[in-house]
């Protein structure tokens, strides 16, 4: 794997054609995973040594908005606090930012860091949550992007896509009874598969209880 990684190819991807993220056109095929656990790398991996990569901001013009571009250069590798203060301005802005880069971004390396930029945010104030939940009433889709990243088989992504969405699902009182229902089934299945690594099976467990609670 090359330092930007290796395209995520397979049937996930080879069958994604996003435009924007909404509810109305956002493609809905392969939205209902189903984990082969003995294709997943369980490998765990350092989150610090995914915060020190750097991504070409800039490259994905053709992809994303400039808007969402000179959002993610200003808001990237900046302190705690700045970061803090960005997401109380434009929280919103940076919500819709991080679901269209994950609708559109194909390769493992850029994923697992935007995924890790979202946990942090997330991490140090659950309550931001409603940032994602608040794109709802503009048209778009912020479950739907979390849920079609169960179909990989990197660990990282799978846990943090996983954690993510768990808590925003559990968060939210409009969310789709379907994305429930596949992550509840994703779960499930991942569970019942022989050979997943005692680290693995904890922290899916978490996500689980915590789906659950709503």
């Amino acid at each position: 794997m090359t330092a930007e990684g290796g395209r995520l190819s397979g049937q996930f991807f080879g069958k994604m054609s996003f435009g924007s993220v909404s509810s109305t056109n956002f493609i809905m095929e392969d939205t209902h995973p189903d984990p082969d656990a003995a294709l997943i790398d369980f490998t765990p991996v350092e989150v610090q040594s995914i915060r020190v990569r750097s991504l070409p901001w800039s490259a994905y013009k053709t992809l994303v908005s400039d808007h969402i571009i000179q959002l993610m250069i200003q808001y990237d590798k900046q302190p705690a606090e700045t970061q803090a203060k960005f997401l109380a301005k434009q929280g919103e802005e940076y919500a819709d930012a991080f679901v269209h880069l994950l609708a559109h971004l194909h390769h493992m390396e850029p994923l697992q860091y935007i995924l890790t930029l979202i946990s942090d945010m997330l991490s140090a104030d659950d309550s931001r949550a409603k940032l994602f939940h608040g794109l709802v009433s503009k048209g778009v889709e912020p479950y739907l992007p979390f849920v079609r990243l169960l179909n990989l088989s990197n660990w990282y992504i799978l846990k943090n896509a996983l954690d993510i969405v768990c808590l925003l699902l559990s968060t939210s009182d409009t969310a789709p009874r379907s994305h429930h229902d596949v992550v509840v089934t994703w779960i499930c299945r991942l569970l019942a598969a022989p050979k997943v690594p005692e680290h693995a099976l904890s922290s899916v467990l978490d996500s689980l209880v915590r789906l659950l609670r709503v």
